[in-house]
């Protein structure tokens, strides 16, 4: 057995299946040791953990297969140097299961432990070892052939599994040792210059990021620069990037057979452009309301073309649904064959990214007879105050008000804004958000007096959301759930916070699909909204509000969007009355006309209803009825 109990509390059972199952008996805390059994931590083993490379950087991790949540384990790693120096210890930090470190000259062993806390049980294996290069300080060079398409791929190990917290800066080289233009493959920063991300989604396992890429014909150096793009996180890279030529059919090719569909795209058929902020259709957890509506437009007979905000692969130009979508950088190729299509049965939509490209394509499009729309989504100029989209300029946004036909906001404090910068011109309509269909359809069984009646039983308060404390207000919810021991509190969603002390009667259950959703809010009497009050929260139209209607839930939110307009919807005005009003929602009678107003409302307010009002307020020629 390699894996041994330093602590009579710990016992050890070793299966060649699954590995060490670990049980411990107290509350106290103990250690295994991994190829030691003495218990004299300063002194050297009789044998090394595994072979120190001296001056390597390394990756150490134990992979913890199943754990208790009463049991907690944390990992450290000894290094014994020659000499009469003190042995090295190296601790990962809390929440994560690996540490990464140099490896001090004159190593001459390493122990690693593993310190167990409180009672349970947790089914261990091996400690995993990698050596590399520290992210912030990886460099390489790599060689090309002139003139072909590449396959990338970047091997990294990561202490967390942060999604989108490491990246390789990108750089073409001439043969001369000039820096040629940019890849359209890449996304381009002005701080970063080009760039992709590196797979960094799941912790202590070695992680490969791939990208094709069809570099400068005069290219014939590619060089990598790493960047920890989230600093909690610590990436290591793996040996040498590899790199080969693309067998497969050449971009360009595919590129030129979607322009030559649009060419030759009969004049009378109707088309939607639509120029967003939202990720490709078709992204596989991530669906916004450019993305909703793309969909629907195209199940009422429409042909939609989808320019995303990030780079589109190959494999990603016509989906399943028929959606053709390009990258933002081959607008100008698009353009040249949409300028040569006339008339009002083509509609161009800026959703929420009036840049110079949109308020461009507006011009060029209006002059061929389009119909144009802008869409407000979001406070854009307030994300840009605090940050992001770095991109937005208010001057553009104001001009690309002025220029289109008709503009629609989710929200009448959006409506408000875009009334008062363009002086009273434009007359903005608020189409609000909406619950996909197949919610609204699985939903139907939990619009019902039965499914109140089970609720009851229950009495559990849920939430379904992205989780990040810059507008979940976490201090609110963990104060009114220690204060009120009567409520349950179930909640779903990404971006957990790290270090929360959660009481008791808030359970956090993890990502989850709307299907599992349906199936947990089975339980749920009210569903949540507690964004922080600022202007980018005031401005937002929930999507989740809407869900929560589709499987029959009352919602307690704070004031936002167009959720006065919801019914079952208990508004708080004020953090200090988010006690009052939840409790007000759980213990309020739920009448049978209750019942009935949720599901009038909800089956008028699917995606399918939100494109039709779209198209009537645009007024596309030859429209679906």
């Amino acid at each position: 057995m390699t894996w041994h109990s330093l602590s009579p509390s710990i016992a050890l059972r070793s299966f060649e299946d699954v590995g060490c199952v670990v049980t411990s008996a107290t509350d106290g805390h103990g250690y295994l040791g991994y190829k030691r059994a003495d218990k004299k931590f300063d002194e050297s083993p009789a044998s090394s953990s595994f072979v120190p490379e001296q001056g390597r950087t390394v990756h150490v991790a134990v992979p913890i297969r199943e754990a208790d949540t009463e049991i907690g384990v944390r990992l450290c790693v000894i290094c014994y140097v020659g000499g009469q120096e003190e042995p090295r210890k190296f601790w990962a930090a809390k929440g994560q299961s690996g540490v990464q470190f140099d490896i001090p000259e004159s190593t001459k062993s390493v122990s690693v432990l593993l310190r167990v806390q409180g009672r349970g049980a947790l089914t261990i294996a091996e400690p995993v070892v990698h050596y590399g290069v520290e992210l912030s300080s990886w460099q390489a060079t790599l060689p090309l052939i002139p003139g072909q398409r590449l396959h990338l791929e970047v091997d990294t190990v990561s202490t967390l599994g942060l999604h989108h917290s490491a990246l390789a800066r990108v750089q073409f080289i001439s043969e001369d040792g000039e820096a040629l233009q940019p890849s359209t493959d890449l996304a381009l920063s002005a701080e970063l210059g080009t760039y992709f991300y590196l797979d960094t989604d799941c912790k202590d396992q070695l992680s490969t990021a791939s990208l094709d890429v069809t570099p400068d014909p005069q290219a014939s150096a590619l060089c990598l620069t790493g960047r920890q793009w989230k600093e909690k996180n610590r990436t290591l890279v793996l040996g040498v990037p590899r790199l080969r030529q693309v067998e497969s059919v050449l971009h360009e090719d595919i590129l030129t057979q979607t322009l030559n569909w649009l060419k030759f795209l009969p004049s009378e058929s109707r088309l939607i452009v639509l120029y967003t902020t939202a990720p490709p259709v078709g992204h596989p957890t991530l669906s916004l309301r450019p993305n909703r509506l793309a969909e629907e437009y195209r199940r009422l007979g429409i042909e939609v073309i989808f320019f995303p905000f990030s780079r589109i692969a190959d494999e990603q130009r016509i989906t399943d649904s028929g959606i053709v979508q390009f990258s933002r950088t081959e607008i100008d190729q698009v353009n040249e064959l949409l300028f040569q299509r006339k008339g009002r049965n083509n509609l161009f939509i800026c959703s929420s990214f009036p840049d110079i490209c949109a308020l461009t394509t507006i011009d060029l499009l209006k002059s061929a007879g389009w119909a144009t729309m802008y869409e407000v989504r979001d406070e854009m100029e307030e994300f840009n105050r605090v940050g992001y989209s770095k991109w937005f300029d208010p001057e553009l946004e104001r001009q690309v008000v002025n220029r289109v036909d008709n503009v629609v906001t989710v929200s009448p404090r959006l409506a408000q804004k875009i009334h008062t910068i363009s002086r009273g011109t434009a007359d903005p309509v608020v189409v609000q958000n909406a619950a996909p269909p197949a919610l609204i359809r699985q939903g139907k069984f939990l619009r019902t007096r039965h499914a109140v009646n089970e609720r009851l039983r229950h009495r559990i308060i849920g939430y379904m959301g992205h989780l990040t404390d810059s507008w979940f207000d976490w201090d609110l919810v963990i104060s009114c759930a220690r204060e009120n021991p009567d409520f349950s509190f179930e909640i779903i969603g990404h971006g957990m916070p790290k270090n929360l002390e959660l009481p008791e009667n808030i359970e956090f259950l993890g990502p989850r699909t709307h299907e599992e959703f349906v199936e947990i809010s089975r339980r749920w009497l009210v569903g949540l909204i507690p964004f922080q009050p600022t202007p980018l929260t005031y401005a937002v139209d929930p999507n989740k509000i809407y869900e929560y209607l589709a499987v029959g839930l009352r919602t307690v939110t704070a004031p936002m969007g167009s959720v006065s307009f919801c019914p079952s919807t208990y508004i708080y005005d004020q953090p200090d009355d988010f006690p009052r009003v939840l409790r007000q929602a759980v213990e309020d009678a739920f009448t049978d006309q209750e019942i009935e107003a949720i599901n009038a409302y909800i089956l008028s307010a699917g995606w399918e209803n939100r494109a039709k009002t779209m198209l009537m307020i645009a007024r596309l020629e030859g429209q679906a009825k």
